[in-house]
């Protein structure tokens, strides 16, 4: 009777995770009905670090999609102009990664962008093609793929390999898998078949631990998993629900334009050693910053942070980055002339100058 209830219990358990991968998860569970204006920036965050980038007269920065870092250089990819501005970590320019056009090494559109051991990639996700640089800017080769091998997510792996995300339940792709560099599927890590819809937001879904693992968020259902590089192994860590409907919860639904119920999204996340700082965008239109607190798992909700860290007067814009227990936001001209003109001149802004922030999280 004991063994047979313990079977019974794990059932129950494995039930309580959305996702038909039956695996137990800790699921918890936010009051996006209870929502404080603000708690301080200082109860998560122990050090904010500020860098200036400034280009040569002859550059400017138009959209910034993604700000990446390695052990001697950070990347700024502009989404507008489509390249990539890399400077070395005391914010010096260096040189321009990628261009437009229809020459060896150039492409269509930059729709992604990610740092591998010896080399830089642009995506262009049309053509189905993924181009290779060195960090000095040359190009290096391009890895072509069937389209039915198109992800939201992607980053290399150690063996030189791709981990891929496919976040869209009208993909047959839909999950975690592995492509090689020819641009084959190497192996199916998670296969998911439910069908729900999900617009991407472009922040990325992995993100690197200091253990060497990748945690990937799937933000329909708000499940967190947890791959081995070493054996390629996968398996569900725990599930982030609000109390509202998110979009995992209407399956079989190809389109949120279909959706007539109320429901939260929250696409935005920085998961941190210690913490899990996630942006929902809830149904009266307005954003909660939740965060939860792995080691008490206490968690608390607010409209905005209090600006409580000194030097630190404004986020500015969020921005995906690849750092690991780091909140990364920057600050351009167009942002400091709209909601704080007094500071322009004093923060000597143009639109060659881009001010970094990283706000990294206590431990």
């Amino acid at each position: 009777m004991r063994v047979i209830n313990l079977f019974l219990c794990a059932l129950l358990v494995c039930a309580s995770c959305s996702s038909k991968y039956e695996e137990p998860c800790e699921i918890v569970r936010y009051d996006h009905t209870n929502i404080k204006k603000s708690y301080p920036l200082s109860t998560f965050i122990d050090t904010v670090r500020f860098t200036r980038l400034e280009l040569p007269e002859s550059y400017f920065f138009g959209r910034v999609k993604d700000i990446l870092f390695d052990d001697s250089g950070i990347y700024v990819v502009d989404s507008k102009q489509d390249i990539v501005y890399r400077f070395n970590s005391d914010g010096t320019f260096l040189n321009t990664i990628g261009k437009r056009g229809e020459g060896p090494g150039e492409y269509a559109d930059l729709t992604s962008c990610f740092l591998g051991k010896n080399s830089i990639y642009i995506a262009d996700i049309g053509p189905c093609r993924i181009y290779e640089y060195s960090f000095d800017g040359d190009y290096i080769g391009t890895i072509s793929h069937p389209f039915k091998l198109v992800y939201n997510y992607i980053r290399e792996l150690s063996n030189g390999n791709f981990l891929c995300h496919t976040v869209s339940g009208m993909n047959k792709m839909h999950g975690v898998w592995i492509m090689d560099r020819q641009g084959e599927l190497s192996k199916r890590v998670l296969a998911i078949s439910e069908i729900y819809p999900f617009i991407s937001s472009g922040w990325n879904t992995m993100t690197l631990q200091e253990d060497g693992t990748i945690q990937i968020y799937d933000p329909p259902v708000g499940i967190f998993y947890s791959f081995n590089p070493q054996d390629e192994s996968i398996h569900k860590i725990f599930q982030h629900k609000s109390n509202y409907k998110m979009t995992g919860d209407f399956i079989g639904v190809e389109s949120s334009y279909y959706i007539k119920e109320e429901h939260a999204n929250c696409d935005i996340v920085v998961n941190t050693d210690r913490y899990l700082l996630s942006i929902w965008a809830l149904p009266d239109m307005t954003t909660s910053f939740t965060l939860l607190d792995k080691n008490t798992q206490k968690v608390e909700s607010c409209s905005f942070p209090e600006m409580d860290i000194s030097g630190l007067f404004n986020f500015g814009r969020w921005v995906s980055s690849n750092l690991s227990n780091t909140w990364v936001t920057y600050l351009n001209d167009e942002f400091i002339g709209e909601y704080y003109p007094e500071k322009y001149e004093e923060l000597r802004m143009s639109e060659n100058v881009l001010i970094v922030n990283k706000l990294i999280f206590k431990r």
